[in-house]
């Protein structure tokens, strides 16, 4: 990938300017997205690569905190947009139609009958319904987005989405932390009391600066890019930077594996010299006086105490209703009746807290929210998901090994990237499938996408060969 690839051309800037006027002047909302809009329009047939760089910027960028409205327009207009390309492009020539490997087809299919069997069974019908139809427009994107990867040049532009939305969340991160004098312990503080910072919840800030850190450190052992090894560099340090600031633990964990498994494919030696570091690390935690502002940092004391108020309620729920589930996003509603806490007691106001800060995902765990929401089959539906990925990011890294170009070290990275969020899985329920939440799941599945189609080239690469 040559940085001539990412080059920014007018329309991507026009596209930030947009972005960023729409969140200070509202009063130019309306204008600004429909005249921008009428652009892009006319340009579709030649600047179609724009486009797909601007939806992906604009459906992550554009938050909840700063206008849901907002927010819901440039959604439905994203993908009038890319359905507009999409039918230009293929017209109804079905047979043309990209195809998903069977595999997702089938688990996709599994997903949706399981929602509504446990809709069904559930007393939160309508809610259940409201999730599926969520659930079926984010896979109707992520269908749309992977029909476009038909060449390299678009997995590019798809990256460049990517890392210009990392910016704009670490631009938003650092002028947060600016607002508290470079206070670091001050701004987690805070941010824990808030649950996140005023435009995006910190864990969803922490994931994207792992994929971030991820992709680039597979980029950092690519011979092609030794010219641009002090850029890849800085950027690193530059993440690394937010992901401390950030300081979502989860996150921090998932990264850790993450760079292991990146370290076991490309440089083992590396593997004893990272050891080394941590090993050293825990040391100097216990021998330095600074140990107190460590735990204050990573808030230890506090490691797993409101995580057992929120299992010990969940537990009942799930036992409950260990079939079929609560019911798409019901274990919400089935936690005060399962409640083992007095009401007004220091474990009921925790809860509480939590019940009010979220729709859906009170597990705190991937796994968990599954089984608590779609009972036991839904619990297996979340396990087999990390061994298909897996299943098909190996078969993409062993048919790219011999080559070693480009999209072997993009393979390695997405591949860490998954692992990374199952992993953190085990401590947050969002980012890898929260019934279509665009600003969670859709960078895991972009990726995906791309490994799909990676997986699906060289596969028939190989078959003609």
């Amino acid at each position: 990938m040559k940085l001539s690839d990412f080059k920014i051309n007018y329309f991507i800037a026009g596209a930030i300017g947009a972005i960023i006027l729409m969140m200070f002047q509202p009063f130019l909302v309306e204008v600004v997205v429909f005249a921008f809009f009428l652009i892009l329009f006319l340009l579709i047939q030649k600047k179609r690569e724009v486009v797909l760089v601007f939806v992906i910027a604009s459906s992550l960028v554009l938050t909840r905190s700063i206008d849901p409205t907002l927010r819901l327009v440039i959604q439905l207009l994203n993908y009038l947009l890319l359905s507009i390309i999409f039918f230009r492009q293929y017209e109804f020539h079905f047979q043309n139609y990209p195809r998903f490997p069977k595999i997702i087809v089938v688990y996709l299919g599994l997903l949706v009958f399981l929602m509504l069997i446990s809709a069904l069974h559930s007393p939160y019908l309508y809610l259940g319904i409201s999730q599926i139809g969520r659930t079926i427009l984010f896979f109707y994107l992520i269908y749309l987005l992977f029909a476009f990867l038909t060449n390299e040049k678009i997995i590019k532009n798809y990256l460049l989405g990517l890392f210009l939305v990392a910016m704009i969340y670490l631009s938003f991160l650092i002028y947060e932390f600016v607002q508290f004098n470079y206070d670091l312990l001050a701004f987690n503080i805070s941010g824990t009391e808030a649950n996140g910072n005023s435009y995006l919840h910190k864990n969803a800030l922490g994931s994207f600066f792992v994929l971030s850190l991820l992709l680039l450190i597979s980029f950092l052992f690519n011979n092609k890019y030794l010219r641009y090894r002090k850029w890849i560099i800085i950027f690193v340090a530059i993440f690394t930077s937010g992901l401390i600031i950030t300081n979502a633990r989860a996150a921090l964990i998932a990264l850790f594996f993450g760079v292991v498994f990146l370290l076991y494919y490309l440089r083992r030696s590396y593997l004893k010299y990272f050891s080394t570091i941590i090993l050293t690390l825990s040391c100097l935690y216990f021998l330095l006086p600074t140990q107190k502002y460590v735990d204050m940092y990573f808030r230890l004391e506090r490691i797993s105490t409101g995580r057992d108020f929120i299992l010990s309620s969940m537990w009942n729920v799930i036992k409950s209703n260990w079939l079929f589930g609560s019911g798409p996003a019901g274990s919400k509603y089935e936690m005060y009746k399962e409640i083992p806490y007095m009401l007004g007691s220091m474990e009921e106001l925790y809860l509480r807290h939590h019940y009010d800060q979220i729709e859906f995902g009170h597990a705190h765990n991937f796994y968990l929210f599954f089984l608590s929401d779609l009972g036991i089959f839904g619990f297996i539906l979340s396990l087999a998901l990390p061994f298909i990925f897996l299943k098909i990011s190996l078969q993409t890294i062993s048919l790219l090994q011999k080559e070693k170009g480009e999209n072997y070290y993009l393979a390695l990275g997405i591949t860490a990237f998954g692992i990374a969020m199952f992993v953190r899985g085990i401590f947050e329920w969002a980012g890898i499938l929260s019934y279509g939440t665009i600003g969670y799941d859709l960078p895991f599945w972009i990726l995906f996408s791309i490994q799909l189609f990676l997986n699906q080239k060289y596969k028939t690469k190989e078959n003609f060969s």
